[in-house]
């Protein structure tokens, strides 16, 4: 079987607090997006929305996914909080990030192989292997 033919399953887990939830369907669509909401009700109900109270930060979202999905985790999951601004080059790195996902859509290469695709790869991750 040809990796094309696999496909990956991956979750998209947004840690939300005030924050505008505009960004996630623009890069990501509306399957596989779980947002994890520590502030004011959603209006927007198109993603899958888990109210947690404001405890914790990000790092108490990531958890919580990890603890209620253990026994059924996707192959991928992305976190990430939906602050654009919290990490220096995220929003540069939107089309990548967009075709990453769009590359795991069609075709499962990264799990074999350990490559998430040349577009992500951050040399500053080097020094730790």
């Amino acid at each position: 079987m040809s990796q094309c033919e696999e496909k990956t399953d991956y979750k998209v887990i947004v840690a939300r607090y005030n924050e505008s939830v505009d960004w996630v369907h623009e890069w990501f669509g509306k399957a596989n997006v779980v947002v994890y909401n520590k502030g004011p009700i959603l209006v927007d109900k198109d993603y899958e929305v888990i109210s947690l109270p404001n405890i914790g930060r990000e790092s108490h979202t990531y958890l919580q996914f990890v603890i209620d999905n253990y026994d059924n985790l996707p192959e991928i999951c992305f976190f990430t909080q939906c602050n654009l601004d919290h990490f220096d080059d995220f929003v540069a790195r939107k089309e990548e990030i967009k075709d990453m996902f769009i590359n795991i859509d069609k075709c499962s290469k990264n799990t074999k192989d350990d490559y998430l695709g040349e577009g992500l790869t951050d040399g500053r991750m080097e020094s730790w292997k």
